[in-house]
């Protein structure tokens, strides 16, 4: 038995952390005399039961273990090892918890590996119900797409790629997406977000960004509300609210161009999804003299940013 100091780098919700603190190997070695690889022991210490895990080589992803966690401490026997240290992965994962990561030293005599899992406060849905969203989500890890199927929420997106990522044999993929704040879910290094024709994914006052090669698809009649951002384009809202309703709305760019909008509205509100490379400076006008009542042509203008769009209130009045 040895007493060493054992160095951890983990990385929760993408800040990495360093700690160390003694740590006891006490696996004895197991060797076959014609096998050069060495078998040894990991400790997965005060981790949270029931616990999804995967154990892999840092350099190369290679797995070692994967499964779940039925006791604590939790003992992975029979793990390859090198005579000298390597560096492993350890990720554990609980839907309801934030997804823990460490990348720590692995040796032939053993590791130890003390598993810190922090409360996730952005999930709502308890794990049976966010389990059941596969009526209106799919995802494809080795594809790394996310697929919107029927009609759904940011939230209950943001459940369901958490329910995923806690499942064993997901981890393997990396996780599709987090949030830090509750408002911005961000997906994770070249993960797609695929809308079918037909569904509407509400996000009203919520957002999703994008990282790597990711982007957003929607095919054919798919819907959108909300703010989407990738690395090129943000697609965001012009809402405009106290119009009288037969009104005509016209929304083009204030340097001239393609309207961006021209028809006219059925009620009092309306929001339309504007995708822009870079903010756009726009002008407004709502127009209404085909009833009984004319009204003055209200005018406004604004700059439509890739964080929040552009809002407006209408004042039309009687000419």
């Amino acid at each position: 038995m040895s007493i060493a100091l054992y160095t951890e780098n983990r990385v929760i919700s993408g800040i990495v952390t360093s700690r160390s603190f003694p740590a006891m190997e006490f696996i004895s070695i197991q060797r076959e005399s014609s096998d050069p690889v060495f078998l040894a022991t990991v400790d997965i210490l005060n981790s949270e039961s029931s616990s999804a895990y995967r154990l892999s080589r840092n350099n190369d992803n290679v797995e070692l273990s994967v499964g779940t966690i039925t006791s604590d401490p939790f003992v992975l026997n029979q793990i390859p090892a090198n005579a000298n240290p390597m560096a492993t992965k350890l990720i554990v994962t609980k839907y309801g918890y934030r997804l823990y990561e460490s990348v720590f030293s692995h040796v032939s005599t053993g590791s130890i590996a003390y598993v810190v899992q922090i409360e996730d406060l952005f999930t709502v849905a308890n794990e049976a119900t966010a389990s059941g969203y596969t009526d209106r989500f799919s995802i494809n890890g080795s594809s790394k797409i996310v697929t919107v199927t029927a009609n759904a929420t940011w939230q209950e997106l943001y459940d369901y790629i958490s329910y995923w990522i806690s499942q064993s044999a997901n981890i393997q993929h990396g996780n599709p997406g987090i949030t830090i704040d509750g408002k911005t879910l961000i997906l994770t290094t070249d993960w797609d977000l695929v809308i079918n024709t037909g569904v509407t994914l509400t996000a009203t006052g919520k957002k999703i960004t994008f990282s790597g090669t990711g982007t957003w698809t929607l095919t054919g009649t798919a819907a959108f509300e909300g703010l989407m951002q990738d690395d090129s384009d943000a697609r965001v809202p012009i809402a405009i609210t106290n119009i009288i309703d037969g009104s005509r709305l016209l929304i083009e760019p204030a340097a001239g161009g393609v309207d961006i909008y021209n028809e006219i509205i059925s009620g009092t509100s309306y929001t339309h999804y504007y995708t822009q490379s870079s903010e756009t400076n726009i002008e407004i006008r709502l127009r209404n003299s085909s009833g009984s009542l004319t009204y003055e042509v209200w005018r406004t203008s604004g700059l439509v940013t890739n964080e929040a769009g552009l809002s407006g209130r209408a004042n039309q009045i009687l000419d």
